[in-house]
């Protein structure tokens, strides 16, 4: 062994002892850097090819594609697809202002079944405050919508959310004006 290189178990034991004292998250945004750092790619026999929301959230900007982002979001109806989309366009993309039709080529992008009309589940989203229109045919995702796409994929937590907005959005109660 030459004098400074270690060896595979060594550098295991180094890499071990320096990661073993952060918390669980920090861990992993140590593992995801080092991985992206090393260009390696680590699949073990049980992984799904899925990407955890601790390894998006250390991840560099332009390293997340649309396809890992769709898959570790794991949205469960149209609503929610659009809105990770939306979320991952002024995230990723840099493009806070979009059409429906940039929805539809990002879902085409992240290989993911086509809406059969995109506008309806994107005018569902406006309707429940999860987008708004910014004219001239552009939407943008709000920050419920935000708040909805960070809780993904814990269900718990999207009902939390939901559930939240729903109190904030409570109409009030019109008066009735009477004829004279």
């Amino acid at each position: 062994m030459a004098k400074g290189k270690l060896t595979e178990t060594q550098a295991m034991e180094v890499a071990y002892n320096a990661l073993s004292v952060l918390e669980k998250e920090e861990q992993a945004r140590a593992m995801v850097w080092l991985q992206g750092k090393l260009s390696l790619v680590i699949q073990s026999p049980t992984s799904t090819g899925s990407i955890s929301q601790n390894q998006l959230n250390g991840l560099p900007q332009g390293a997340i594609t649309a396809k890992s982002f769709i898959v570790a979001k794991k949205p469960v109806n149209d609503i929610e697809r659009v809105l990770c989309l939306a979320y991952f366009l002024a995230q990723h993309k840099n493009t806070p202002h979009f059409k429906t039709v940039d929805i539809t080529n990002l879902n085409t992008e992240a290989a993911r079944p086509k809406f059969s009309n995109t506008a309806v589940p994107v005018d569902n989203a406006i309707g429940k405050g999860y987008l708004a229109t910014v004219g001239k045919g552009q939407k943008q995702i709000t920050s419920n919508g935000e708040a909805l796409v960070e809780a993904l994929p814990d269900r718990d937590k999207v009902k939390a959310v939901i559930a939240e907005l729903r109190t904030q959005r409570r109409r009030k109660k019109g008066t009735k004006k009477s004829k004279k």
